[in-house]
């Protein structure tokens, strides 16, 4: 199977393959770690530079035939079928049109970190790939891990006590005084709630005692995982809207927000950044909500 264009934000044996051909010919001295970042992108563009070719950082099907990993004789497609392995589809130029608004520099920062939690939890397909990305956007805004603000969700305004609607909140296992504001939403989910930092804390590989720290969350690698394991320990509710045939798009759309908000908070903004990804990756949004579409996850 021919190696398919590649660029920033790309993972996998592909960009492995990459970075080695980059090595041999002295133009990449970084990890062979099969992740595009940025020392990976200069290498491309040094070696474009002396190969003549448009140094633009992607590897395409010029790039990659200069380097010797595409034979003349290769059915090189500089559009293959993102839907393959969306995971590895999930690059800067895509997550910033499904995140409208988010600096580059934050998707450049916190992808690397969302692809790696996304494949570590098996959470390669269309309809996963898409909710993390539109959790993210509709959470955070920015494409970075957020604390809560206050609003008028978790604080009688105006003058009650910043999260005090979190205080002994029984469902959130809010037990003790100032737990609502100590374990406010955190993160690319917002983790919420005494319970949740203590039982994701415990599911992070190493555990974390994020009930002890929960600014913690915050941290880009942290609050990657905390984001897969929240979607992993709920892959059987997804999987349940997905299949549910008599469902349209737009009440499936809504169900998989509620898994998340418990609410529909945010449920447009999510809506047209799931519509955008599945566009990108080559689905319409109908095929890109049904339960083969979890293939292989």
């Amino acid at each position: 199977m021919p190696i398919s264009t590649l660029f920033l934000g790309s993972i996998g044996k592909d960009v492995e393959l990459l970075q080695q051909a980059l090595f041999e010919k002295n133009f990449y001295a970084g990890l062979i770690d099969g992740a595009f970042g940025a020392v990976t992108e200069q290498a491309v563009i040094a070696f474009q530079h002396s190969a003549d070719l448009k140094p633009d950082g992607v590897a395409g099907p010029i790039t990659l035939r200069a380097l010797g990993l595409l034979g003349d004789d290769a059915a090189a497609d500089p559009h293959p079928d993102p839907a393959a392995d969306p995971i590895t589809r999930l690059s800067v130029d895509l997550v910033s049109q499904m995140c409208p608004g988010a600096p580059l520099q934050h998707i450049r920062a916190h992808l690397p970190n969302i692809n790696r939690a996304l494949i570590a939890q098996g959470l390669r397909s269309p309809p996963m790939v898409l909710m993390a990305i539109a959790t993210i956007h509709v959470e955070s805004g920015q494409f970075k891990p957020i604390p809560e603000g206050i609003s008028r969700f978790n604080t009688d305004l105006p003058d009650g006590a910043p999260f005090g609607k979190y205080n002994g909140r029984k469902d959130l296992g809010n037990t003790e005084p100032g737990d609502g504001p100590r374990f406010r939403g955190r993160g690319f989910v917002q983790l919420t709630g005494r319970a949740n930092y203590q039982r994701y804390g415990t599911l992070l590989a190493p555990p974390i005692a994020l009930v002890d720290a929960p600014e913690r969350a915050l941290d880009s690698a942290i609050a990657a995982d905390l984001l897969a394991l929240f979607l992993k320990a709920n892959i059987s509710r997804i999987k349940a809207v997905l299949a549910n045939d008599t469902m349209a798009p737009p009440d499936k759309l809504a169900a998989l927000r509620r898994i998340v908000n418990g609410g529909l908070h945010g449920f447009d903004e999510f809506s047209r950044s799931w519509a955008k990804g599945a566009g990108l990756m080559g689905l319409s949004l109908a095929d890109s909500l049904k339960a083969a579409a979890l293939q292989p996850a």
